[in-house]
């Protein structure tokens, strides 16, 4: 058997915001409701953009995001998603190389707008996908879904999910969605080994205070929420699982 080359492997949309500036005029005039999201074609994408003002492109997107930060903590990583051979594919493609992130998927040529398939090719990979982990022993596949009816996008955003939920279902022994604290304990038995000495801790403790010096002080690059006090909280307190941790060092 080939020895593998890369730890963590992530598939999924390559994805650029595009962050601007917008006066409540134009929110009205657009029929934009603050804190929402929705699911939208091409073409008002594109009118949109025309209409706004100067933007800033920062990559991202889920799967991007999770092996962005496991390439920061030192695994070898890959990425699997498709861009185009346009002005924002090649900012992706630029920003997931520069952090040493292994990316073999050519650029495409045609159809930049839909570079990651039309809607109904989207679910034929999901049905290839869970088709192939459940043909694999010891293989899970993990679906991140929206939390609330504001982040599912509407009317087409909810038959994205209803549809979804099928294609999994063929395959999976249940269908439930994880509570916040189910979805952290999830993640972390998948990527982390247990902690076992008080060094492992205090070095977790550190690794979790330099992310939340890294929010402080790049306050305008992220949500809001994290700087409330109930989302600092997190940092500064040992959690209700763990009451014998050590306490999260001091920040300078």
């Amino acid at each position: 058997m080939t020895a593998a080359s890369l730890d963590i492997v992530a598939i999924g949309n390559a994805i650029v915001d595009v962050i601007a500036t917008a006066e409540e005029d134009f929110l009205v005039a657009e029929g934009l409701a603050k804190g929402s999201m929705q699911l939208i074609s091409a073409d008002r994408a594109g009118d949109l953009y025309s209409k706004m003002g100067p933007g800033r492109e920062i990559s991202g997107g889920s799967a991007a995001n999770t092996i962005a930060g496991m390439a920061a903590l030192g695994r070898k990583c890959g990425f699997i998603g498709q861009v185009a051979n346009d002005q924002r594919g090649k900012v992706f493609s630029h920003d997931i190389r520069a952090i040493d992130v292994a990316v073999t998927t050519p650029a495409r040529e045609s159809e930049p707008a839909l570079v990651g398939g039309h809607f109904d090719t989207q679910f034929t990979f999901a049905q290839a996908l869970t088709e192939a982990a459940a043909a694999v022993p010891n293989v899970v596949v993990l679906v991140s879904i929206p939390a609330s009816d504001i982040a599912v996008g509407g009317d087409r955003g909810q038959d994205a999910l209803a549809r979804l939920r099928n294609v999994v279902r063929r395959k999976s022994a249940q269908w439930k969605p994880a509570e916040d604290d189910e979805s952290f304990e999830i993640v972390r038995r998948r990527l982390f080994e247990p902690l076992i000495a008080p060094e492992q801790y205090t070095a977790r403790d550190v690794t979790a205070r330099a992310f939340y010096e890294l929010y402080r002080t790049q306050a305008a690059e992220f949500p809001p929420e994290t700087r409330e006090a109930a989302y600092c909280l997190l940092y500064t307190s040992p959690s209700p699982r763990d009451r014998t941790r050590p306490r999260m060092p001091s920040s300078a």
